[in-house]
């Protein structure tokens, strides 16, 4: 409660009416407007103290990140069933912003500059921060309404690396600004933050691991193999980089820093345009009218998931039946994603409950199922399935266009098997015929079409 109390008093006196001018040489423009918004997403110094000066800064910030989270997941998640995504970003740069103000702070006090106060330099810097949120509208532009599934991804990727790399030098350049560092120490910190959330992200996000599809033969899409060479990418040159960033961040620890920071010096009151206040607005009211175009499509994609991913597969299933692929998002591809080191729901199920369906599901969503199987690097044993599984599994892989290339790969589970009943005899042999159009000249090489 003290800490909370402390916080409100400090927050009212960044709030309250400036009693002195700012300190020569660093005073701040008079008003802050779009035209100092794009100065300062250009990194412009005075536009930096400008916004570092306002009192609403901080709140006309938090709107952008509003709007930020809306473009991002306008047409990538069901609203109406979890609305609670668009609060992540906001969630989420509160903590890295504090995280990386903490870092400065701890770094500075190590070389002895001079401090700031806490909770006034804390509410200016995450205005700051937040003020970066223009850069995620780049998120917005629908790649996969305009392009190929592949050139869709790898726009997606482009957007991120260039938003990233934006958003980490306009910070290096905030920091240089506000903390009076030299720009190689406010890079140095800036980068460590970075690597440090990359770090995080590698080792607790699932990637496509691309040396399994090696070894094991497997061959994935065009976009399971990019979003796999993505996924080690990063997670190498995040280990790797980490070990030089923070011997660099030590070096710097050593130089010693006298000049007091800004941060909490500006005590100059910056008036607020209107215009700014609107367009802040509008960014979040401007969804509005786009959400019921997208977010049907989303509905129905959230319906299939969570009931497969819970294993209720049948019900998934029954959905997709209803509907053509035209009526759920782009390129999008129902689980189980087989790329990723845990399957879920398990493949072996998906594809048994989609052989019992009667009537049959639509061709188009049957081709997806069965490029799944054929791009998995395990499939199961048919000698497990009961009569009926394997009777209407069978009848699954002679309809399919994939079924011979299915069957030459579900073959090979069975092994040497000595013992194998007269019932269960009769469909493998239906099985091995199937397997037959696929006309290899060994198992393996099925595997490297």
């Amino acid at each position: 409660m003290a800490f909370a109390v402390k916080l409100f008093q400090e927050i009212r006196t960044v709030n309250s009416p400036a009693t002195s001018n700012a300190p020569v040489g660093i005073a701040a423009s008079s008003r802050f407007g779009l035209v100092t918004l794009a100065k300062f997403l250009g990194g412009d110094r005075q536009a930096i103290i400008t916004i570092a000066s306002s009192r609403l800064a901080f709140w006309i910030g938090a709107l952008f990140v509003l709007a930020a989270g809306f473009a991002r997941e306008y047409d990538g998640e069901s609203l109406w069933d979890v609305p609670w995504h668009l609060a992540i970003p906001l969630g989420a740069s509160l903590v890295a912003a504090t995280t990386l103000y903490l870092l400065v702070c701890v770094t500075a006090a190590i070389r002895q500059q001079p401090p700031v106060r806490f909770f006034p330099g804390w509410y200016r810097f995450v205005g700051l921060f937040w003020m970066t949120a223009p850069i995620a509208f780049l998120y917005a532009v629908p790649y996969e309404r305009l392009f190929t599934e592949v050139a869709a991804v790898q726009a997606n990727l482009w957007t991120l690396a260039l938003v990233a790399l934006w958003r980490v030098a306009l910070m290096a350049r905030v920091i240089q600004v506000v903390f009076h560092w030299y720009p190689v120490s406010s890079g140095i910190i800036t980068v460590l933050f970075a690597n440090v959330v990359a770090v995080i992200v590698a080792v607790s996000v699932e990637f496509p691991v691309s040396f399994i599809a090696v070894m094991g033969g497997v061959r994935y899409t065009a976009t399971e193999n990019l979003l796999s060479a993505v996924g080690m990418m990063i997670q190498l040159t995040s280990f790797g980089l980490l070990p030089f960033v923070l011997v660099a961040a030590l070096g710097m620890c050593i130089s010693r820093h006298k000049l007091k920071p800004l941060l909490t010096e500006l005590n100059q009151p910056v008036e607020t345009s209107p215009l700014l206040l609107a367009t802040a607005c509008a960014a979040l009211l401007i969804w509005l009218p786009v959400l019921p175009v997208t977010q049907r499509e989303q509905q129905l994609r959230y319906q299939v998931e969570i009931r497969m991913m819970s294993g209720r597969i049948d019900e998934g299933l029954a959905i997709l039946g209803k509907h053509s692929p035209d009526e759920f998002p782009p390129h999008w591809s129902p689980p189980p994603h087989v790329v990723y080191p845990v399957v879920r729901p398990p493949l072996k199920e998906v594809l048994l409950a989609l052989a019992r369906m009667d009537p049959p599901l639509h061709a188009a969503w049957e081709d997806v199922f069965a490029l799944k199987a054929r791009s998995a690097f395990g499939l199961f044993n048919l000698l497990e399935l009961s009569q009926n599984d394997l009777e209407a599994y069978t009848c699954w892989l002679e309809r399919v266009p994939l079924g011979p290339k299915i069957a030459t790969r579900q073959l090979l589970w069975i092994g040497d098997a000595m013992e194998i009943s007269e019932s269960h005899q009769s469909y493998l042999d239906r099985i091995r015929a199937v397997a037959k159009q696929a006309q290899p000249k060994h198992p393996m090489d099925d595997w490297a079409d």
